[in-house]
């Protein structure tokens, strides 16, 4: 009897001795959170959107007005398109700048989880075993145990939650990271394409009425 007491305190002490590599692994992931490395990131893709569409070439083709010409507005939107189109490779290292945050989020949030899920499950083992060995507690230890056993179901139940969480914001920091890789993939060397046949087209085109 004196060695399943012995047991059975030992198993109701276990929930005292918290997984302090867990628990500061995911206080390092709610520190990386905090930081919003998922909000730069989608704002500094929105204002290269609006770089890439500030950098249109396409107005400029159209010929200007006389109100146009004579107040010198033609000149200034073409001011603008120039600072525009100067400012789009700023404006791409921001955004990359920010999805490596992201990328460096999304790896802390991923290691968490693997060392959550372990720990979780080792947990859940330490409440199985513990509730074998109720009836050998001695019954003035029997509230105390059974308190610690519902104290770890309910860090169990917490541990779940979060790596719920973490793994909504894996999904999120893989959305922002592909709309990334395809605006430096796709929309970028597009736009870049774009704008040569517009400038080009409008090049021959003054050449051939030149030549007239």
């Amino acid at each position: 009897m004196g060695k399943d007491s012995a047991a059975g305190e030992a198993i109701a002490d276990r929930p005292d001795q918290a997984t302090p590599d867990v628990n500061e692994m995911i206080k390092g992931a709610n520190e990386e959170m905090a930081a919003a490395p998922t909000a730069t990131l989608s704002d500094a893709l929105e204002r290269l959107m609006q770089g890439v569409k500030a950098a249109d070439p396409r107005p400029l083709q159209v010929k200007p007005t006389f109100w146009a010409r004579f107040t010198g507005a033609h000149l200034q939107q073409r001011l603008e398109y120039v600072r525009s189109r100067e400012a789009l490779p700023g404006l791409a290292a921001e955004a990359a700048d920010a999805c490596e945050r992201v990328r460096h989020l999304k790896g802390v949030l991923q290691e968490a989880i693997v060392q959550a899920e372990l720990e979780r499950q080792r947990q859940m083992d330490l409440v199985e075993e513990g509730r074998r060995e109720t009836a050998s507690v001695p019954s003035e230890e029997r509230d105390r145990h059974l308190r610690r056993l519902a104290n770890l179901d309910t860090y169990i139940i917490s541990l779940g939650l979060t790596v719920e969480q973490m793994r909504l914001a894996i999904s999120n920091s893989d959305h922002l990271i592909a709309r990334f890789e395809e605006a430096r993939g796709t929309l970028l060397p597009l736009f870049d394409h774009h704008t040569f046949a517009v400038v080009a087209g409008a090049a021959q085109g003054s050449t051939n009425s030149t030549r007239h």
